[in-house]
C-alpha cells in the first residue's frame, strides 16, 4: 500500500494530465466557444471529471492538497498556463477558464491558517 503523500502525488499526476487534455480540447474549440454568450453545464461537468476540484481538497479527504507549503506552487505550476487555455479570451468560456485557474489559490487563501501546516 502506498503512503498518503505518494498516492496523492500519483493521483495529482493523473489529474494534471486530464486537465492538460481538457485544456487542449477547449483550445481546439476556441472559435465556437468564443461565439457563446452563456455558460454551458457540460463544460463544468468535464472540468469536474478531470479531478480539478480535488486540487483544493485535503489528502485526508481524498484530494491532492497536502498543505500550502507543499501543494500551492506544485499545483499552480502544473496547471496549463492561462494563455494556453484561454487563447483569445473573449466570450463566457474564456472568463470561466480564467476564473477556474484561480479557484484553488482563492480557496486556500480564504481558509484560516492552520498552525499544523
Amino acid at each position: 500500500m502506498q503512503a498518503p503523500n505518494e498516492a496523492a502525488a500519483n493521483d495529482a499526476q493523473i489529474i494534471f494530465e486530464k486537465i492538460r487534455g481538457l485544456a487542449a480540447d477547449f483550445a481546439g474549440e476556441r472559435s465556437e466557444r468564443q461565439q457563446r454568450r452563456e455558460l454551458v453545464q457540460a463544460d463544468f461537468d468535464r472540468l469536474r471529471d478531470t479531478g480539478f476540484l480535488l486540487t483544493a481538497v485535503p489528502v485526508e479527504q481524498g484530494g491532492i492538497w497536502e498543505s500550502f507549503q507543499r501543494s500551492n506552487r506544485a499545483i499552480c505550476v502544473r496547471l496549463p498556463p492561462e494563455r494556453r487555455c484561454v487563447q483569445g479570451r473573449s466570450g463566457a468560456s474564456g472568463r470561466r477558464r480564467r476564473m477556474s485557474s484561480t479557484i484553488p489559490a482563492a480557496f486556500v487563501r480564504s481558509r484560516k491558517p492552520n498552525p499544523g501546516c
